[in-house]
């Protein structure tokens, strides 16, 4: 008979890295059977989530090798009172931080500002970027670091204003 209770995770030892919530008791096998025979352990439920947890780290640093590219599209709320905080870009050594402003916005004109998220110091301004400027350079990072880098944005009128932020060698 099923039941759509769910099981605990670690029912009989078998710990799955990315488990389910929706399994049943029956998706489980029975108490203390393991598979391939293997009894189970406290030290092999442990050792299990810790691979996967390595597992995960890696892939993560595989899908994002240092100096890539960090590219991402924002929009923000901009007003005239001052800068608001609008999206982030992480910059390894070397990088050089843009910001471009598209016209699909409300407001197609903006300054901008880089902020250092770990001190709060600013990094660059830039003002009066358009879409036809281009890429306006914010600030190059010339330490040995990584820095996550904030970008901030203002307008002369309020709205909502579009663009693309990104950090390349």
């Amino acid at each position: 008979m099923k039941t759509t209770d769910p099981a605990p995770a670690d029912v009989g030892g078998v710990t799955p890295c990315f488990g389910r919530a929706d399994r049943t008791h029956e998706d489980h096998p029975a108490p203390g059977d393991a598979p391939f025979g293997r009894p189970a352990t406290r030290r092999g439920r442990w050792l299990r989530r810790c691979t996967c947890g390595v597992f995960a780290g890696l892939m993560l640093a595989v899908v994002t090798p240092a100096g890539a590219a960090d590219s991402v599209p924002y929009t923000c709320g901009v007003t005239p009172e001052g800068f608001e905080r609008c999206d982030r870009v992480y910059t390894s050594p070397g990088e050089t931080v843009t910001v471009q402003v598209s016209n699909t916005g409300t407001v197609s004109q903006g300054d901008f500002q880089a902020v250092n998220r770990g001190n709060k110091d600013v990094l660059g301004t830039v003002q009066d970027v358009t879409p036809s400027s281009g890429a306006a350079v914010l600030w190059r990072n010339d330490t040995d670091q990584l820095v996550i880098v904030d970008m901030l944005a203002r307008s002369g009128e309020s709205g909502r204003i579009h663009g693309m932020l990104s950090a390349a060698p």
